[in-house]
């Protein structure tokens, strides 16, 4: 059962604003009936109900599960990964992202033996000169480990925000969490 403030005990506790009858109610706002009218803006958490036939501010309960909170909680945290990504995964096509694993692969295994096939580098380049296939076998995987250095702090934030999150069993905690990169929650 939702527990309520009565209206005209609100109107003693926070100072309303007199204003005419005829005045436009602003949205988010409550008209308290008295003598002449007021507007109060509704407190967080309230929302405007009747008990007993008399107008109150009914607290809005969450009734959500801690499973239901911690799924949002972790989706929230994985759509802060791919904010936080953006600036790559904007920059670079899905598919030359995806050929990155083989490009790395072959590349390290050409310059450790020239005569391991090179099928994506080559099809990738055209033909190079062994000097510029050297050099462009190394540009990726210098590109791979930055790219790994960048995406593995992510995920490591990730990671303890998510164990953060699997432990948690306050509702309040969970319901008010919001990820921010690179702040880990504590507690």
């Amino acid at each position: 059962m939702s527990r309520y403030i009565d209206v005209l005990c609100l109107a003693e506790v926070v100072k309303g604003i007199h204003c005419p009858v005829d005045s436009v109610v602003p949205e988010n706002w409550l008209q308290l009936p008295e003598d002449h009218w007021f507007w109060q803006p509704l407190p967080a958490g309230y929302r405007v109900g009747l008990v007993d036939g008399s107008p109150a501010l009914l607290e809005i309960t969450d009734e959500r599960s801690i499973e239901d909170l911690q799924a949002e909680a972790l989706a929230a945290i994985n759509a802060q990964v791919d904010i936080e990504l953006k600036p790559i995964s904007d920059f670079y096509s899905r598919a030359e992202m995806d050929s990155w694993p083989l490009q790395s692969e072959e590349a390290a295994a050409w310059l450790a033996d020239q005569r391991a096939p090179t099928v994506l580098v080559d099809a990738i380049t055209g033909p190079l000169s062994y000097q510029e296939k050297v050099e462009f076998c190394n540009a990726i995987l210098n590109k791979a480990d930055e790219y790994k250095a960048a995406v593995g702090v992510v995920i490591a934030w990730r990671r303890a925000c998510t164990a953060w999150v699997d432990v948690q069993t306050d509702r309040e905690q969970l319901i008010s969490y919001v990820p921010k990169y690179p702040e880990v929650p504590h507690g």
